[in-house]
C-alpha cells in the first residue's frame, strides 16, 4: 500500500524507513484507531470482522487495495491468511481501481504526529551520518579518569541506550562531541549501579 511512501505497517504499528536507508526509521504512531483512518478503513466494521472473509471483503473494497499484489500461488508455501487471500481473490475477480499515496499524501492526515517534521528533520540529519560516532579517546580526553579498559563494555551500553538508528542520529545530530561524552559515562554509571543493588 505505501511502496512510494516508506511507510510500512507491521504488528507493532506505523514506521516511515528511510528510502536510502532502511536501517533507519521511526514509529509514527501504534494506536490502532489511527492506524484504520489513515488506511480508509472503519475500525468499528474491521473488529466487528471476525472471519477471513468478511476481513476480505472490507479489504477489497478500500480504495488503496490492489489485488494484483496479493495473488500468488498458493503451493509456494508461506502465510496461511495471504493463501487465503489470493483464494478469495482469484474466486471474486474485480478489475478496481486504486489510489496511489505518496508519503506526502500522509502529511495532513498523520498531521498529529508531525510526520513532515521529522522526515524533513530526518532528511537533514542523514547526510551527516558519519558523524554518529565517538571513539575511546574522545571519552578520556574528557574524563581522563574513566577506566580505559572498560570502554568495550561502556560502547555496549552506550549503543544500547538508543532505541533505533534515526534516535542514535538525532542525538548526535543535536549534541556536542563533550555532551556525548557525557552521556556515555551517565549510561555507563547508571548501569554500574543497576548490576550493584542486585
Amino acid at each position: 500500500m505505501y511502496a512510494l511512501s516508506g511507510l510500512t505497517l507491521n504488528e507493532k504499528g506505523l514506521f516511515y524507513y528511510h528510502p536510502e536507508n532502511s536501517s533507519i526509521f521511526f514509529m509514527i504512531t501504534d494506536d490502532h484507531i489511527k492506524i484504520a483512518e489513515v488506511m480508509g478503513f472503519n475500525y468499528e466494521e474491521l473488529e466487528a470482522a471476525k472471519e477471513y472473509e468478511e476481513f476480505f471483503k472490507l479489504l477489497y473494497l478500500n480504495q488503496f487495495f490492489r489485488p494484483s499484489k496479493f495473488a500468488h500461488d498458493i503451493s509456494e508455501g508461506g502465510s496461511k491468511i495471504l493463501g487465503d487471500l489470493s483464494i478469495y481473490i482469484s474466486k471474486n475477480p474485480c478489475n478496481k481501481g486504486y489510489t496511489k499515496r505518496n508519503v506526502e499524501d500522509m502529511y495532513g492526515s498523520l498531521k498529529e504526529f508531525d510526520l513532515e517534521g521529522k522526515i524533513n528533520e530526518l532528511n537533514e540529519i542523514y547526510p551527516k551520518r558519519n558523524l554518529c560516532k565517538i571513539s575511546g579517546s574522545d571519552i578520556l580526553e574528557f574524563y581522563p579518569e574513566f577506566n580505559k579498559t572498560n570502554l568495550q563494555k561502556g560502547f555496549e551500553r552506550f549503543n544500547q541506550s538508543f532505541k533505533d538508528l534515526y534516535e542514535r542520529l538525532r542525538f548526535f545530530h543535536l549534541r556536542t562531541k563533550k555532551e556525548i561524552a557525557e552521556h556515555f559515562i551517565n549510561v555507563y554509571q547508571e548501569q554500574e549501579t543497576e548490576i550493584l543493588t542486585y
